[in-house]
């Protein structure tokens, strides 16, 4: 089995079988485009099948002779697929080996000892894509070559530790000469208005939260109201598990909350009073609930009054 770290020291990896899955949507998709992108492909001799639908569709679509004698087929929801037989015996046939198979798995946490899984451990590659921590962000930014370390570090914090954020800004890079600066960082990378709302909360800016939240439309409601669950949980478990001779690095390890974040809880917690912060959450249930049956118009308006 390989991380997506250790799929991204030596990628493409070049296999003929591959397994794609993992927590972190926004790796699997990455480790996907990326081993297509490394692939000769044409209309004729690929094609993308769904593992909830018909075997014989993904059986018929191996044993098809390539017009090129190079054909790639991707399977998504890979785990749905109930009988690996037949793929399997394909897999054995020697004369199939200008033909690679992709499957992508929704699996959070497979089963790596499952017969159909064993077999890209032993013939392929399995990837399973968890969740990176700070350090291993910065780590994959700076792999990619075009950024100083500061750099990296600025865009790991400036997207707050987001995968699917830092390889959005990572592809808008690529048409800037290297080395990329924490000053083009800090210029290029917005803050997304939802972010700047919930920091003008935490920070006790009632004012400047409220004239963020007039100019947002109601799409941008989901984020707001889930960019607060995410940090007043967090702000719950910091709480529990916080004392003033454990370091950032203890306090991630015994939360769980990422180690780049805990500074920005040290300051907000700062006068936090367990009731306040009850009420908060419970505000934000309510605010959900509002949200969940539709009624929108100034919900955001009334949880930053009653802040």
């Amino acid at each position: 089995m390989a991380t997506f770290m250790q799929w991204a020291k030596s990628y493409p990896s070049g296999k003929r079988l591959l397994y794609i899955c993992g927590e972190d949507t926004a790796l699997v998709s990455e480790v996907l485009q990326k081993e297509l992108s490394h692939r000769p492909l044409n209309d004729l001799d690929y094609i993308t099948l769904d593992g909830k639908g018909p075997l014989a569709d993904i059986t018929a679509a191996l044993e098809e002779f390539s017009t090129t004698g190079y054909r790639v087929v991707v399977v998504q929801n890979a785990e749905h697929i109930k009988d690996w037989g037949k793929i399997i015996e394909w897999a054995s046939d020697k004369e199939m080996k200008h033909t690679t198979l992709i499957c992508v798995g929704n699996d959070i946490k497979p089963d790596t000892k499952l017969p159909h899984l064993r077999l890209f451990f032993d013939k392929g590659k399995f990837i399973e894509c968890r969740p990176l921590s700070e350090e291993n962000l910065i780590k994959y930014v700076l792999s990619r070559g075009r950024f100083t370390k500061e750099a990296s570090v600025a865009l790991v914090k400036r997207t707050n530790g987001s995968s699917a954020r830092i390889l959005n800004e990572l592809h808008k890079f690529e048409y800037l000469p290297a080395p990329i600066t924490a000053e083009q960082v800090s210029t290029y990378v917005e803050v997304s208005a939802s972010e700047q709302l919930v920091e003008a909360l935490f920070e006790n800016k009632k004012a400047t939260a409220m004239q963020i939240a007039a100019e947002l439309d109601e799409a941008s409601f989901r984020c707001v109201l889930g960019a607060l669950e995410y940090n007043l949980s967090n702000l719950v478990l910091f709480a529990f598990v916080k004392d003033k001779n454990a370091t950032a690095t203890d306090i991630a390890e015994r939360s769980g909350i990422p180690v780049f974040l805990i500074g920005k809880y040290f300051g907000w917690s700062k006068g936090l009073t367990n009731t306040v912060l009850y009420k908060r959450i419970k505000l934000l249930a309510n605010a959900d609930a509002q949200y969940r049956k539709d009624f929108t118009v100034g919900i955001l308006e009334r949880y930053i009054s009653l802040w």
